[in-house]
């Protein structure tokens, strides 16, 4: 199952190649979406709105969305940590760590620029960070702690990671 948002604010889920269900997020805003997130196991949702709202919901109960967090600005990237009620989300110059199940804002990592992108290794140890100035911070998911950076070229809109989690892929303009 694939999740992707619209400029309208609907989240569609996918399976298959085939377009399986087509709703907006219940009490979500009808602004763009600018990122979203699934778990590994396809249960949990997340969408991040263009004005900084971040919804999630359950896939079974696609009905009772919630609101998570009012960020006030875009959502530059949402991630689900392994244990799928923990989800990671990017915006302006921090990372913000939620757990979905009681809403509560569980952590945060300040950046050293505005987030452009997030990608998390396969594992859910890594946490990568596109920046707008084109540089990319990575961190320890559980310690929170800075990894190190790569400085690029580019301004990195997708990062993606192999599935040995060894190699970063970076796009961007």
């Amino acid at each position: 199952t694939a999740v992707t948002g619209s400029v309208s604010g609907k989240v569609y889920l996918v399976q298959m190649g085939k377009q399986v269900d087509s709703r907006p997020l219940s009490g979500g805003p009808t602004q763009a979406i600018t990122a979203v997130a699934i778990s590994a196991s396809g249960k949990r949702i997340a969408a991040g709105y263009l004005g900084g709202g971040v919804y999630a919901w359950e896939e079974k109960k696609k009905a009772e969305s919630k609101p998570l967090a009012d960020l006030g600005f875009g959502i530059a990237g949402l991630e689900f940590l392994p244990d799928e009620q923990t989800l990671v989300v990017a915006c302006d110059q921090s990372v913000r760590f939620y757990n979905t199940d009681d809403d509560s804002e569980l952590a945060s990592i300040d950046l050293e620029g505005n987030a452009l992108s997030l990608g998390l290794s396969p594992d859910g140890t890594v946490i990568a960070v596109g920046l707008t100035d084109g540089g990319v911070q990575l961190f320890d998911a559980e310690t929170r702690e800075a990894r190190g950076s790569l400085a690029e070229k580019v301004s990195p809109t997708s990062l993606a990671f192999s599935p040995n989690g060894r190699l970063l892929a970076v796009g961007g303009s």
